[in-house]
């Protein structure tokens, strides 16, 4: 019975590596949210800055689902089923992206403090935008430009768009790369651990929502450090 203590206790300080990295990522967001400085006309570039206003860059559409939108993402997946490899029984579903695309261009807002306008130019917006409307709906069939990429064994397919609307209002935390003439540039942090952030969410509101995951984190690692204690002393010493 050691050995299955042993597996039972390395599975559960894996689970406990793991509490404690996002842990630590939610310490080091809310520490950014929190100690991170409201853009103003006398803040230096090269540094860390915050600001919240509303999305003016012109409306376009979504490709699929045809909603106003000041930025979107959308993807394109394929599903299907099949049966598990044996020895494991029963039906697995598979989803195949086929194709995932953005708005080209990255919106501008416009300060509620001094009316500037701030220009986003982040690398990864995707990674970038958080909290966006999502609609995801199946179809039976491919849309026209994609028909290329079907396959007889592709079941479904599942279209997925992310956007916020025109005039959506946002906080914004990124780093100020550029002051000229009234527009202001932010592009991302140099510390790829802290990372830009757009969301439509009071940023009071996320560090509310991450201090309770971290008080979750914490329980989770508690219960998992007691349950590895009581496995090996019931079965390993026993063992």
């Amino acid at each position: 019975m050691w050995f299955v203590a042993l597996v039972v206790t390395i599975g559960a300080f894996f689970l406990i590596s793991r509490s404690l990295r996002k842990l630590g990522r939610l310490r080091r967001t809310n520490a950014t949210m929190l100690e991170t400085p409201e853009l103003s006309a006398q803040s230096p570039v090269g540094s860390m800055v915050k600001t919240a206003g509303r999305i003016t860059h012109p409306a376009t559409t979504t490709p699929y689902g045809k909603r106003s939108a000041s930025y979107w993402d959308a993807e394109v997946c394929a599903v299907f089923q099949t049966k598990k490899k044996k020895p494991a029984k029963g039906i697995e579903t598979h989803r195949v992206l086929l194709d995932r695309m953005s708005s080209e261009d990255l919106p501008l807002i416009i300060t509620s403090t001094a009316g500037d306008a701030v220009h986003l130019c982040f690398q990864g917006p995707r990674a970038t935008m958080k909290h966006l409307n999502t609609n995801q709906d199946d179809h039976a069939s491919l849309p026209e430009a994609l028909r290329d990429k079907a396959k007889p064994k592709y079941e479904s397919y599942s279209l997925r768009e992310r956007y916020y609307p025109p005039g959506e209002k946002v906080t914004v935390l990124g780093k100020l790369a550029d002051r000229n003439a009234g527009c202001m540039t932010l592009t991302d942090p140099d510390d790829a651990a802290v990372g830009a952030l757009v969301t439509p969410v009071a940023l009071d509101v996320l560090v509310a929502r991450n201090a309770r995951a971290m008080v979750h984190a914490r329980i989770l690692i508690g219960v998992y450090v007691a349950a590895a204690v009581a496995f090996w002393m019931i079965y390993g010493v026993a063992g």
